[in-house]
């Protein structure tokens, strides 16, 4: 078992063996969900690989300069 103290402004240090289990680094956040008696704790997963091809189009993504194009043509902008 690990343990932690709590000081006086409740903050607390997740010990280094905890911390390289759930692989987790400065600034990264973490959610806490209490359930009956205890807490679980997990990295919040922010990363936008989870959402890669969810959005998954129906004919394949333009080359930079067609959508620089696109874009000046909605600007009504000549190029």
């Amino acid at each position: 078992m690990t343990v932690s103290t709590i000081t006086r402004k409740g903050q607390t240090t997740i010990p280094k063996e905890i911390r390289e289990h759930l692989d987790l680094h400065p600034q990264q956040q973490v959610t806490f969900e209490p359930k009956d008696g205890y807490v679980i704790m997990r990295p919040l997963d922010t990363s936008l690989d989870r959402f890669a091809g969810a959005l998954a189009g129906k004919k394949p993504a333009g080359t930079k300069a067609a959508e620089r194009k696109a874009a000046a043509g909605m600007l009504g902008e000549k190029r």
